[in-house]
C-alpha cells in the first residue's frame, strides 16, 4: 500500500511542472507603483480598452460595439462573410501571446482569442480609415467627433493598454488592400503625429524595422528614438567618475553667458552644445503631452540595465532645465518650447513631475552634453576668478589700517587662495542642494545654512555659474566647525526658506561685493603706483 503524499508537495510539484525551461521575457506590463502614484489616470484608459488589463471595465464597454461593427465592415469591404481563417491565425498563436503579459490572465482560451482578433482589427481598421477617407463610413461618430479621436489616440499609446505586436500585424497582412500606402508603419506613424511632442518628428524619422516589436506603443518608441539610438550608439563608455548628472536651470546657464536655439537639423530627441550654444529640437507641450511622455518612460522602465532610456534621459535634462516659469518662457521666446496649455507654470510643473521616481540609463544619453556645458561654465568661473579672489580678501577687511596686508604679494596670494577654497566649497554645498532638490530627493530641510545662499548670491553678483558637484568630501574643506556628513540632511531647498534667507543676506552680500571690488581695485592701484 502506497503512502498517501501531502497535498501541499503535490501542489508545488504540479506548479513546478508548469514551469517553462526558461523564464519567459514579457513585453507587456503593468505600471508600477511608483510611476503611477504621480498621476494614476495618465495610465488608465478613457473610452478604449486594449488587451486583458482593463478588459472589463464598464465605463469602457461603450466601445466594445465599435469594435464589432468595424470587424464587419472589414469583412463586408473584403466580401468575406466569416472570421473562421483570423480565428484559426490567432489561435495559432494563443499561448505565444500570453507569454507577452507580465501576469496571469484569467480569460479562457475562447475569451482571449475573441479579445485578441476585436481589439486587433478595431486598431488596424482604426488607422486605415484615419489614412483613407473611403474607407469611412458616414454614420460613424469616432470621425464625426474629434474628441473621441483624441480620447483613442491616448488609449492607444498607454503602455498597459496593447496587444503584442505580431497580432496586429499578421490581422493588417491578412486585409491589406491594393493601395500602395495600405502600410502599417506609415499609417501609424500617420496617425499619431498630431501628438508627438516633437512636430518635426516624421521628416527626421528614417526607416523603422517591424522586428521584434513589442506592441503599438513599442512601434512608436522606435520610430521617435531610433533615428536617435543609432547617433548614440558608438558613443564611448565613460568612466563612472566622469558622469555628470547635474546642470543648471535654463535661466542661470544664460545668465552664465550660454545662449539657447532652435535645432531644426537632427533628430527631436538630439541636443546639441557646442562654443556656448545649446541647441535643443522643437518641442510642443499640449493635453495630450505629459501621458505619452509618461508612458513610454514607463515603458523604459522595464528595460534591462544596460538598454539607453532614450525618453527619460530626454524628460529628465528638460527637467533640470525647466526649473520655474521663467525658464519655460526663455525657451518659448527662442522658438523651442511650443506651449499650447497657455500657461508657463503648467508646463514647468509638469516638467518638475517628470522627473519623479524615474530611472536613467546606465549611460545618461546626455552626459557628454553635461560635462561640455559644466566645462564650458568653469572657463567662464575661471576668467573671473581673478576678480572674485581680490573681491573676497578685501570683503575681509573691516578698517584701512588692514590695507597694508595687500601690498604684502605673497601673503595675498595665500589670502586670496584660503577664502577661494571656502567661497567654493560654500557653492559645492549649493549646488548639492539644488540638485537634490531638482531630483525629487528628500524632504525639506528644517533649516538652511545662509552661508551657502550667501556664497549663492556672491557668485551670482559676479555673473558665475555654480560648478558642478563633486564628491561630496570636499564640504570638509569648509570652516564650519561640522563634519561634512551633517550636510547630508540639507536635501533640498523649498521655495519659502530660499526667499526668507535671500531677503535677509541678499543686499548685504550684494553691498559687501561692491565694496571689495573698489577696495580691491585700491588696493592694486596703490601696488602698481609704488613700484
Amino acid at each position: 500500500m502506497s503512502e498517501t503524499r501531502d497535498h501541499i508537495s503535490v501542489r508545488i510539484d504540479n506548479i513546478l511542472l508548469d514551469l517553462p525551461s526558461s523564464p519567459y521575457k514579457p513585453s507587456i506590463f503593468r505600471v508600477s507603483d511608483d510611476l503611477r502614484c504621480v498621476n494614476e489616470k495618465l495610465y488608465e484608459p478613457k473610452v478604449l480598452a486594449v488587451g486583458p488589463f482593463h478588459h472589463s471595465k464598464n465605463h469602457l464597454q461603450n466601445m466594445e460595439q465599435h469594435k464589432f461593427r468595424y470587424l464587419k465592415h472589414l469583412l463586408k469591404r473584403r466580401n468575406e462573410s466569416s472570421v473562421d481563417k483570423y480565428i484559426m491565425v490567432i489561435r495559432s498563436f494563443e499561448e505565444k501571446a500570453r507569454r507577452c503579459y507580465a501576469e496571469s490572465i484569467e480569460l479562457s482560451r475562447d475569451d482571449f482569442v475573441q479579445m485578441l482578433l476585436l481589439d486587433g482589427c478595431f486598431i488596424i481598421e482604426l488607422i486605415r480609415k484615419y489614412g483613407f477617407d473611403e474607407f469611412r463610413e458616414m454614420d460613424d461618430t469616432i470621425f464625426q467627433y474629434e474628441q473621441v479621436l483624441s480620447q483613442l489616440r491616448h488609449d492607444l499609446m498607454l503602455v498597459e493598454n496593447q496587444v503584442p505586436f505580431f497580432v496586429l500585424d499578421q490581422l493588417f497582412s491578412m486585409t491589406k488592400s491594393g493601395n500602395p500606402d495600405d502600410n502599417i508603419l506609415y499609417l501609424i506613424q500617420l496617425f499619431i503625429d498630431d501628438i508627438s511632442p516633437w512636430p518635426d518628428a516624421s521628416k527626421n524619422t528614417g526607416k523603422v524595422s517591424k522586428k521584434n516589436l513589442d506592441h503599438l506603443l513599442g512601434l512608436v518608441y522606435r520610430i521617435w528614438c531610433s533615428s536617435f539610438a543609432k547617433m548614440t550608439a558608438s558613443r564611448p563608455v565613460k568612466a563612472e567618475e566622469e558622469k555628470m548628472l547635474a546642470i543648471n536651470s535654463t535661466t542661470e546657464l544664460q545668465e552664465a553667458g550660454i545662449k539657447f536655439v532652435k535645432y531644426t537639423e537632427s533628430n527631436c530627441l538630439d541636443i546639441k552644445f557646442t562654443k556656448g550654444v545649446m541647441k535643443i529640437p522643437g518641442f510642443d507641450v499640449s493635453d495630450a503631452t505629459e501621458s505619452v511622455l509618461r508612458n513610454l518612460i514607463a515603458y523604459e522602465h522595464f528595460f534591462i540595465d544596460n538598454h539607453p532610456k532614450y525618453v527619460t534621459d530626454y524628460a529628465f535634462f528638460l527637467h533640470c532645465l525647466i526649473n520655474s516659469s521663467k525658464d519655460v518662457q526663455i525657451l518659448r521666446r527662442h522658438g523651442i518650447v511650443t506651449n499650447l496649455l497657455g500657461d508657463d507654470e503648467m508646463v514647468y510643473r509638469m516638467f518638475n513631475r517628470l522627473g519623479r521616481n524615474i530611472l536613467l540609463s546606465s549611460d545618461f544619453c546626455y552626459d557628454d552634453v553635461f560635462n561640455k556645458v559644466n566645462r564650458h561654465s568653469g572657463y567662464r568661473r575661471n576668467r573671473w576668478m581673478a576678480n572674485l579672489r581680490i573681491a573676497s580678501a578685501a570683503s575681509s577687511l573691516s578698517s584701512d589700517d588692514n590695507v597694508p596686508f595687500l601690498h604684502d604679494s605673497n601673503s595675498l596670494l595665500q589670502f586670496q587662495l584660503k577664502l577661494t577654497k571656502q567661497i567654493q566649497a560654500l557653492a559645492v554645498v549649493v549646488m548639492y542642494l539644488n540638485c537634490r532638490r531638482r531630483r525629487g530627493g528628500g524632504a525639506a530641510p528644517s533649516h538652511v545654512p545662509e552661508a551657502c545662499v550667501g556664497a549663492e548670491l556672491y557668485l551670482c553678483y559676479f555673473g558665475m555659474a555654480l560648478p558642478a558637484v563633486p564628491s561630496l568630501p570636499v564640504l570638509s574643506t569648509m570652516n564650519t566647525g561640522e563634519s561634512s556628513n551633517n550636510y547630508g540632511g540639507y536635501e533640498s531647498l523649498i521655495p519659502a526658506e530660499r526667499k526668507h534667507v535671500s531677503t535677509m543676506v541678499g543686499e548685504k552680500i550684494a553691498e559687501a561685493a561692491k565694496k571689495a571690488t573698489k577696495a580691491a581695485a585700491a588696493a592694486v592701484k596703490k601696488q602698481k603706483d609704488k613700484k
